[in-house]
């Protein structure tokens, strides 16, 4: 009876440290969740901006637009005397 009592109370404080442990862990995970869903509306207003501005490029500079388009697909072409369509000479 005594082991079964020595048993008993193992089990009660190992459940009682799992479920500190449990709750500790359950609060570090909402506010990782938080974390995330708040980058995640950031990076929505960011890229919602990017395509803002491309849009606005593409309408005010089509010739521009189409440049970024290609130096976007392409990268930047290099010339004959080793620079780059950036005018810079690639460093």
């Amino acid at each position: 009876i005594e082991t079964a009592e020595t048993t008993r109370d193992l089990l009660e404080q190992s459940q009682y440290v799992s479920a500190f442990a449990y709750e500790a862990l359950h609060q570090r995970y909402l506010h990782h969740i938080q974390a995330l869903q708040r980058t995640r509306g950031e990076l929505q207003q960011i890229f919602t901006q990017i395509r803002r501005i491309k849009s606005k490029l593409n309408q005010r500079h089509p010739e521009i637009a189409k440049h970024v388009h290609q130096l976007h697909k392409h990268g930047p072409q290099r010339r004959r005397d080793g620079s780059d369509d950036d005018g810079s000479d690639g460093d």
